[in-house]
């Protein structure tokens, strides 16, 4: 049996309950490569690794990562992945992994597979929306109003998972730009509001700056808890 997800590495911490599940293989990264040699040894029934860790070597490209074939929970459809805020404790970091932007070709393949099943509702997601077609950590309002258009043609609905709050500030502060893609969101009137998944972490200016200090950026990271309260305002 082959388990992995975003939180692989705490069965590192739990081998009493790995023995008693009987899991032969703990993949812990993105497992588009790793799973298909890791298929070929069970069919040819060679001996598995107990945890096989993804290096950012050895992360998929685009074109690697196939399209969704079946209807998502949630209508969820991935936008990109990677981020570069390079916090100390998140394992989705450019540090560990590269930023890579799916084109509006492959994200509208996702969303037809959804309404095609029936669903008129969805969550796009990357670690940081905002951060789609970013410049580094500036977000940028082209590529992001034309997601935005692309994908509330089909869902009557969305939602975001997740958005980091400085992105939120400084897109805003410098375009506007949260005011923008609220005129296309909005756009109908079964949508009132859009729900945000953020992370705080922490309110201490001092950790942020020890363990996290990008994630206030372009602003410093003494000046976190004045970002949150205005990212949510």
């Amino acid at each position: 049996m082959l388990a992995g997800g975003p939180s692989a590495w705490q069965w590192l911490w739990r081998e009493d309950i790995v023995e008693k599940l009987g899991l032969n293989t703990i993949v812990d990264g993105e497992g588009e490569r790793v799973v298909v040699r890791l298929a070929q040894a069970i069919m040819e029934g060679e001996p598995l690794p107990k945890y096989v860790y993804v290096s950012g070597s050895d992360t998929p490209s685009v074109d690697e990562i196939s399209e969704i074939k079946g209807a998502s929970v949630n209508g969820l459809v991935e936008i990109m992945r990677g981020c570069a805020r390079t916090c100390r404790f998140c394992s989705v970091s450019e540090l560990f992994r590269p930023t890579r932007y799916y084109p509006l070709e492959k994200i509208e393949k996702e969303i037809l597979v959804n309404v095609r099943a029936g669903v008129k509702h969805g969550v796009i997601h990357s670690d940081d929306v905002l951060f789609y077609g970013a410049k580094g950590i500036f977000p940028q309002p082209e590529p992001l109003i034309k997601l935005h258009k692309l994908v509330k043609s089909y869902y009557k609905t969305i939602a975001w998972s997740h958005a980091s709050l400085a992105a939120i500030k400084y897109a805003e502060e410098k375009y506007n730009l949260i005011t923008k893609l609220g005129e296309i969101i909005y756009n109908n009137e079964e949508q009132r509001y859009l729900g945000v998944e953020v992370g705080v972490e922490t309110g201490s200016p001092r950790l942020a700056k020890e363990i996290m200090p990008a994630k206030s950026a372009p602003y410093k990271p003494e000046e976190y808890p004045e970002i949150v309260e205005e990212a949510f305002k």
